[in-house]
């Protein structure tokens, strides 16, 4: 909203669903700026194919701010060895939402970026959590601190 509210056309990437669409025509009613997105589920596979699809699509902006927000948790505090009993895949799904979406979307946009620009034009922020920023942590939310020290996702375009 606050992208849109500088001027700035908006890409939102997330998993396709209505609330994508309904925040989508949320920001674009509230700021007059053109809002698009893009359905893609960072969970699956931390992936090839589907990444190579996403490159391909963002190639077509000219993105000058990245957001890197995507992140995914477990519903409540969990042994290590309760976890896949309970989410069978989880700890994959946590690491290529927290970890492999952040690298992969860093790595397509900066050279948009740099080519826009040149260098020191464009803005990539990582959206972390407090849990990834607490020495001690909590050892039953061990693996979501560890992979969100930092953390998909939100463009910004002129």
């Amino acid at each position: 909203m606050e992208l849109g509210r500088k001027g700035l056309n908006v890409v939102m990437i997330a998993r396709p669903s209505d609330k994508l669409t309904a925040a989508a025509a949320e920001v674009e009613a509230a700021t007059k700026v053109t809002v698009r997105t893009i359905g893609f589920d960072f969970s699956v596979d931390g992936g090839h194919e589907s990444y190579a699809k996403l490159r391909a699509e963002l190639a077509e902006y000219d993105v000058g701010v990245l957001v890197n927000n995507v992140g995914v948790s477990y519903p409540s505090a969990l042994f290590f060895d309760e976890w896949e009993t309970y989410d069978a895949g989880g700890a994959l799904k946590m690491i290529n939402v927290n970890v492999t979406a952040v690298t992969k979307m860093t790595q397509f946009v900066l050279p948009i970026m740099l080519k826009r620009a040149g260098r020191n034009k464009g803005v990539i922020i990582n959206v972390a959590s407090a849990a990834g920023r607490i020495p001690t942590g909590n050892p039953l939310y061990a693996e979501y601190s560890a992979s969100k020290v930092r953390c998909v996702c939100l463009l910004a375009c002129e």
